[in-house]
This record gives structure tokens, sequence and C-alpha cells, in this order.
């Protein structure tokens, strides 16, 4: 099922709070009120995230242990019954938001679930050219915007480079992934092994790829 989640608005920066702990040693950790069901409390929703520190050189990738608790009183001080029940969420009338979209789409004329439009223009899939040169700008520029790449994926990626028998082998292994594409964001998803090889070996013996591909995985 989608679950619609809380989610944070510029339009609230000026009540934002942010906390930062660095230099963390591995015999500490942060204890937070994730959520509360208690409407009559402040703070009842606490969003975490981690940054990149661009003075942090040569580090090992980041790693989160987490431990999460559940908690339940009989009787807040606030006086406020707000333990979430079957019968006071109308948990029976819950759908799938992306089913609700659709839903009032069929009245309309058109689809108000995003990802109907998502798919078919920015997920098509052509058929392959037959040239694995066509493809080169597409994972130029897949790896050249690595600023827009979660911070947890790119350190995964420059560490397995890294720790390979060789940084080019690293690259290829990398690429080849890119090229299977499972999520379908390059366009390569519906091709076959043999098509998907075609364009990994020109890749990695193009020289422009190549040395893009070391500047932001290796240098």
């Amino acid at each position: 099922i989608n679950v619609v989640q809380y989610c944070l608005n510029a339009r609230h920066a000026a009540t934002h709070k942010w906390y930062y702990f660095p230099n963390m040693h591995k015999d500490e950790g942060i204890l937070f009120k994730q959520s509360d069901s208690d409407w009559t409390k402040p703070g009842r929703t606490c969003f975490h995230m981690s940054v990149n520190d661009p003075e942090t050189k040569d580090h090992r990738p980041r790693e989160s242990i987490e431990v999460r608790i559940l908690c339940f009183w009989k009787k807040a001080d606030s006086g406020v019954d707000s333990m979430p029940t079957y019968k006071n969420t109308n948990a029976h009338m819950i759908k799938d938001p992306l089913q609700v979209a659709d839903e009032a789409s069929s009245s309309m004329g058109f689809s108000l679930n995003p990802f109907t439009y998502i798919k078919k223009w920015v997920f098509r899939s052509k058929p392959y050219t037959g040239n694995p040169e066509d493809y080169l700008k597409t994972f130029v520029s897949a790896i050249t915007y690595l600023n827009f790449w979660p911070a947890g994926t790119v350190d995964q990626v420059k560490s397995s480079i890294r720790t390979s028998r060789s940084i080019e082998h690293g690259i290829k292994l990398f690429t080849a992934a890119m090229v299977m594409d499972n999520e379908g964001y390059n366009g390569t998803r519906a091709f076959t092994i043999t098509q998907k090889n075609e364009i990994v070996d020109f890749l990695v013996k193009n020289e422009e790829y190549m040395s893009l591909a070391r500047k932001q995985f290796v240098d």
C-alpha cells in the first residue's frame, strides 16, 4: 500500500529548529521522539537526516543503527485519550492514495495520479537503436549530477569501486548496474542482456565517460 507521510514545507522554515551532532563516537546515540498521537503536545513529529560534510575526507561510509520503541500510557498527563483504534480512526475507510486519485480521475477526464504521467513520459522505454554511442549522453549525465544522488548511495558506490580488484573493474561493475536499469530511470531496462553488454563495453572504453567516472568516484 502507498502511504502518505509527513513532509517538510519551506513556508514553515521560520519555525524549524535544527540540531547538528558532529564527531559522534560508536558508544554515543541520539534519543528523540519521532511522533506523538497526543495532538495537545508541541513537537509531535521529529524529522531527522544525515548531511554531507565537505571537510570530511577519506572516511568510511556512514552506518546508522536504529532502535525504535513504542510507548503506551494508560493515562496521559494531558487527559487526552489519543490511542488510535480501529474505530476512532475509521480504519475501514482507508484507501490507497493512488486508488483515490484514480477514482476521482474517472469522473474528471484526466488523471490526478502523478505517477500515471511519470510512467508514461519520464520512464517511457524506446527500443534499442543498435548504436551504443547513442546512450553516452544519458549515462554521462547520470554521473555528472552526482550531487542529486542520495549521500548513502554515493558512499556505497565509491567504496565498492575503491575496494574492487582495480578501479577500472569497479567502474565497469557500477556501469553495468546502471545500464541494467532495474528502476527504469535510464531507458535501458527493457533491452536484452546482449544489448546492455554492448552499451557497457562502449562506455568503459569511452574516455569521456571513464574520465568523469574517475573524477566523481575516485579522485
